[in-house]
């Protein structure tokens, strides 16, 4: 009995020698080869870029849909919801869905966003014009645009005009050519 005891104990301070050399013995870099494998796996920055610009396209179209479930609201003065919506109004409605933030006031989000060429315009982004008299060089109306980049400038907007409410319309016509002030950014400005 004595002697299995002796042998057992034996036996277990081998395999416990064993298992201690095992453990101190492994390459000391093993963690810097683990860790230099995960950079090669991870993703270029490029990558994070274009998803990024993914993500930017799917919330304009996003944007430019939900406008357009508004067709045909009654336009209202300072309205800002879908009971009837002022030009204003109505684009900042469509933004807050979104979470951004825009004034309620043409003239006040005129200073939101960045400028961008219009030959750049793209859904979702923002355009203003002058107020119906043309020769009065200062913001009044606001729209969002609905067309793609290099496409004809259209937009959604709630008018004052003839149908007096929510609808579509193109930079080609003359009216909106003369009061045009500028698009900008708001979804994603850099």
């Amino acid at each position: 009995m004595k002697f299995r005891l002796e042998y057992g104990l034996l036996v277990l301070g081998i395999c416990s020698c064993f298992a201690f050399y095992s453990a101190i013995s492994k390459p000391k870099n093993e963690h810097k080869n683990i860790e230099i494998n995960l950079l090669k796996h991870s993703e270029p920055p490029k990558a994070v870029a274009s998803d990024s610009l993914f993500e930017s396209n799917i919330l304009r179209k996003d944007v430019v849909n939900y406008a357009a479930t508004f067709l045909k609201t009654t336009y209202k003065v300072a309205g800002q919801d879908p009971r009837g919506f002022d030009c204003s109004g109505y684009v900042s409605y469509i933004f807050k869905n979104f979470k951004v933030d825009l004034y309620t006031s043409a003239v006040h989000m005129y200073k939101q966003g960045v400028f961008i060429n219009p030959h750049e315009a793209q859904e979702g982004d923002v355009i203003f014009f002058t107020g119906s008299d043309a020769k009065v060089r200062e913001v009044g109306h606001v729209g969002i645009i609905v067309s793609k980049k290099g496409e004809t400038i259209r937009f959604i907007h709630a008018s004052s005009g003839r149908d007096y409410c929510v609808k579509y319309d193109s930079l080609t016509s003359p009216y909106y050519i003369s009061r045009y002030m500028g698009i900008k950014n708001m979804l994603d400005p850099k």
